[in-house]
Formats: C-alpha cells, sequence, structure tokens
C-alpha cells in the first residue's frame, strides 16, 4: 500500500523498476471496486502492527513523522521531475528555433542557453543512460538520491532517527538552490532570450503548463 508514483523518466525506469514512492501511514482508508456503471466503496483501516506498539514508544507519533518527512521528499521529487520534462520541451523548441535562425547572435546565445538547461537536467538525472546498467555504476544525481532515500526510509526501523532528519533537510535545501534556479532559467534567461528572437522575427520559446 503505497501513496505516490515516480514520473517515468528514462533514467528513473531505467534503474528503479518501482516507481511507487513510500509507505501509506497507518489511518482510514477507502477502496472503489468498478465494473462499467457499477461501483462499490469500501472503507478499511491500516492498523500498527502490535509488535511495534508494544515496542516503540509513541509509535504512532513515529509513524506521523516518517510520513512527514516521506511526504515532503516526494513533492520535491515531483517537482523536480516536471522541471526536467519543461527544460526538456524547451530544448526541443531551442532546436527548431535555431534551425531557422540566420542571426550569429541568436545561435550563440541559443548555444549558451542550452548548455544551461543541459547544466540544470544533469543535476537532477544523469545525462544519459542508454542501458539498464545499475545507477550506482554513475555518480548519483538528486532525483536518483530522493528514490533511494524514500526506499531507504521505508525499510528502515521506526522511529526516525537523526540521520534520516539531516538527510532530509540537506537534500531538501539542495532541491531548493535547484528550484531558484530554474525560476531565473525560466523568468530571466529564456525570457531575454526570448526577447532577442521577438527582435529577430523568430517564434518565442513557450514554458509548458
Amino acid at each position: 500500500m503505497k501513496i505516490g508514483r515516480f514520473d517515468c523518466l528514462t533514467e528513473l525506469y531505467t534503474t528503479n523498476r518501482d516507481l511507487t514512492a513510500y509507505n501509506a501511514p497507518p489511518g482510514m482508508y477507502k477502496v472503489r471496486f468498478k465494473v462499467g456503471d457499477f461501483s462499490q466503496d469500501r472503507n478499511f483501516e491500516i492498523k500498527i502492527d502490535p509488535r511495534i506498539v508494544n515496542s516503540i514508544e509513541n509509535a504512532a507519533a513515529a509513524y506521523v513523522e516518517r510520513n512527514e518527512i516521506s511526504k515532503s521528499i516526494y513533492e520535491g521529487a515531483t517537482e523536480m521531475a516536471k522541471g526536467v520534462r519543461n527544460l526538456r520541451m524547451i530544448k526541443q523548441q531551442l532546436e527548431t528555433v535555431m534551425d531557422l535562425a540566420s542571426n550569429d547572435k541568436v545561435k550563440q546565445e541559443g548555444k549558451v542557453l542550452d548548455e544551461t538547461l543541459d547544466k540544470w537536467i544533469s543535476e537532477i538525472l544523469q545525462k544519459e543512460m542508454r542501458t539498464y546498467q545499475s545507477n550506482y555504476m554513475f555518480e548519483a544525481r538528486l532525483l536518483i538520491k530522493f528514490k533511494d532515500f524514500l526506499d531507504n526510509i521505508g525499510k528502515g526501523n521506526l522511529p526516525i532517527t537523526q540521520g534520516v532528519r539531516d538527510v532530509t533537510q540537506d537534500y531538501l535545501q539542495q532541491w531548493d538552490v535547484l528550484k531558484r534556479s530554474l525560476e531565473q532559467i525560466k523568468n530571466t534567461d529564456i525570457a531575454t532570450y526570448n526577447t532577442l528572437l521577438k527582435s529577430n522575427g523568430l517564434p518565442e520559446l513557450y514554458w509548458p503548463k
């Protein structure tokens, strides 16, 4: 019983066959069975193992903390995957514009922008992974680290250790820096290049919705 699913990016699914995000915490849930026009709902509860209740003080609070940490990591991973997809769409547009352009400055600035996009993406994912090789053969990028960290949290013991809290804070801080960098690319780098494109009668790059 899992919450969320990682984006099916090539670099992820070639090294992680299971893209589910994190364990559902104890609580009340609803399941729906539907065939054609027929639909039936049932409520069910995920309970804490009595052995855990008896061996861990404040087990319920420990599950709440683990869920909050897992949720924050998953939300960051979802945002960065969307950022990768958006920049790859921008790169496709940029390639078309570069083919149409005859102005040297448009070409030069386009190359600089393309390198900026590649650099940001390479912080999130490996630049290229064509085989089913383990990601451990490469220097792990941030999205892979987020996925591995969530897997380890789910397999780890309760309560949450200070080490897990520290790693969570460190990873989220790394993502915050990259998130601000992504906003700069969107609001400054691409906007500036669009001004150049417009002045040369070329189609502007649009940010995917």
